[in-house]
């Protein structure tokens, strides 16, 4: 049971992190590509989505903000 309830709460964390990676490309880009949404729903490193919001603000300077 409580390895039930780990497993739920990081997959409710990985999925916050998702949509504040959403919310930030949308603020900066204001469309978005659907393979960039569909990149982006299919990670599932908590990490690896936490590192990409840190960079949104800085990749737009440089070139478009394309990781995937």
């Amino acid at each position: 049971m409580e390895k039930g309830i780990a497993v739920g709460k990081r997959e409710g964390m990985t999925e916050g992190i998702r949509n504040v990676l959403h919310d930030l490309l949308q603020n900066r880009f204001s469309t978005l590509p659907q393979d960039m949404y569909i990149s982006i729903a299919n990670m599932t490193d908590a990490n690896a989505l936490r590192m990409l919001t840190r960079e949104v603000y800085r990749w737009i300077r440089l070139r478009r903000f394309r990781p995937f």
